[in-house]
């Protein structure tokens, strides 16, 4: 920034400088004045010219993210996350349960980021292939869930204007609670009915441009007792090549729910047994 010119005037005392620093200082503020800035200018009560102040105000940047990642701005972004939606159940995946209907009003997301130039859409998709829908036990799902290559949860997001870190980028914070709260469902898609963040590890590998279309893809990675592994991928909704963040992730079932969901097991397949 350019330094400011101290001069004397009626009713004015400059700053004492030693005679070089006032020399850089008027060189700096030379350099620095822009010509097409606006300048205020103020008389004294003898008509003296007080100093003349360069307009420091920050310029609106000339770089934008269309020249940097070549993106296409679009303001009807709705049509093409529809056209997304489509898309991925065209993959074989089914919505799960719109989360704005079943958090609780108090969520983080749902409840306090879910809206304009924030979050602005944000679904969750379950694999028809990985999910192991037809299998009885939450073990046999898990082992099913655990044996896919292709992801067992898909969120699409839309992150609007007002979730910036830095000018233009999405906070990396809002990238962690994005892939912390679509782990949730993955947990639930394998049977379990409820299971808690023990660890997290976020790589961000490219900055999130605001305004962007996310897709998150949550891998199961397999389970040791209570203990379940994944791997998530954030990346490009339209152009998957485009990887924003990876993550690896443990969640642990809660001792009482897990026994729970083992006695459940066993009495599903006594009575399977009984079937024969």
């Amino acid at each position: 920034m350019g330094g400011i010119v101290a001069l004397s005037s009626a009713g004015y005392t400059a700053p004492h400088y030693p005679p070089r620093s006032v020399a850089l200082l008027q060189a700096d503020a030379t350099n620095s004045r822009d010509t097409t800035a606006e300048s205020v200018a103020v008389e004294s009560d003898n008509s003296k010219t007080k100093p003349i102040y360069p307009d420091l105000r920050p310029t609106a940047p000339r770089w934008s993210w269309d020249s940097i990642f070549g993106m296409l701005p679009t303001s009807d972004w709705r049509t093409r996350y529809g056209r997304l939606q489509r898309d991925l159940e065209n993959e074989d995946y089914h919505a799960m349960p719109d989360p704005a209907t079943v958090m609780i009003p108090s969520h983080a997301i749902t409840g306090a980021l879910l809206k304009e130039h924030y979050i602005e859409a944000y679904r969750i998709y379950c694999s028809n292939k990985a999910s192991g829908q037809e299998r009885e036990t939450t073990a046999q799902r898990t082992t099913e869930a655990a044996r896919a290559t292709e992801p067992q949860i898909v969120a699409l997001v839309r992150v609007g204007t007002q979730v910036d870190g830095h000018e233009g980028i999405v906070h990396g914070g809002i990238i962690a609670i994005l892939i912390d709260d679509v782990l949730g469902y993955g947990f639930y898609s394998i049977g379990w009915p409820a299971a808690f963040t023990a660890n997290l590890s976020i790589n961000y590998r490219k900055p999130v441009p605001a305004a962007s279309i996310l897709r998150i893809e949550c891998y199961f990675e397999g389970q040791e007792r209570r203990k379940l592994h994944w791997k998530v991928r954030v990346v490009d909704a339209k152009r998957p090549s485009i990887l924003y963040a990876e993550a690896s992730s443990l969640f642990v079932v809660p001792k009482k729910i897990f026994e729970q969901v083992l006695q459940q097991d066993e009495e599903k397949m006594e009575q399977a047994i009984k079937q024969f």
